[in-house]
């Protein structure tokens, strides 16, 4: 996925889905989007816009290599949080309002890539907890292919 040293991106259409589970309850977001896929110096990532209801959009860069992983939210919500596999993290949530700073313990990280149907999956399964308080566990899958 090279041209003369530079990483040829990719457009993709991504399902995003992310489950939250606390104590007691269960939250579910998915959408779909479309975004672009490629792989710089070893690292593969992510890019795309998501539409938050009643806020501006926030862009998205998702990159990660086999055991680690940083998301990076940009707009109506700021979020930096680095994940590495089986250990513990420490990240930057921002609204408007209020800054956090948020801790993930990464318990399951993984991506595959079909080549021959030019698509893939990433998955990250980790704990949050803000400002020292549990938020809960977090699914998080983005299935994506080329269009």
């Amino acid at each position: 996925m090279r041209w003369l040293g530079q990483a040829i991106k990719i457009p993709v259409e991504i399902l995003f889905s992310s489950e939250i589970k606390d104590q007691d309850e269960r939250a579910h977001v998915s959408f779909e989007t479309t975004g672009l896929y490629y792989i710089k110096e070893g690292q593969y990532y992510l890019m795309f816009e998501e539409r938050l209801e009643g806020q501006g959009p926030v862009k998205t860069t998702v990159r990660w290599s086999e055991k680690e992983a940083w998301i990076k939210r940009s707009g109506s919500v700021n979020m930096r949080i680095p994940f590495e596999l089986h250990k513990k993290t420490k990240g930057i949530h921002e609204t408007p309002e209020l800054k956090f700073e948020v801790t993930a313990h990464t318990e399951k990280l993984i991506h595959t890539w079909d080549e021959q149907n030019q698509s893939g999956q990433f998955g990250l399964t980790y704990t949050l907890r803000m400002q020292g308080q549990l938020v809960g566990l977090y699914k998080l899958t983005i299935d994506f292919k080329e269009e």
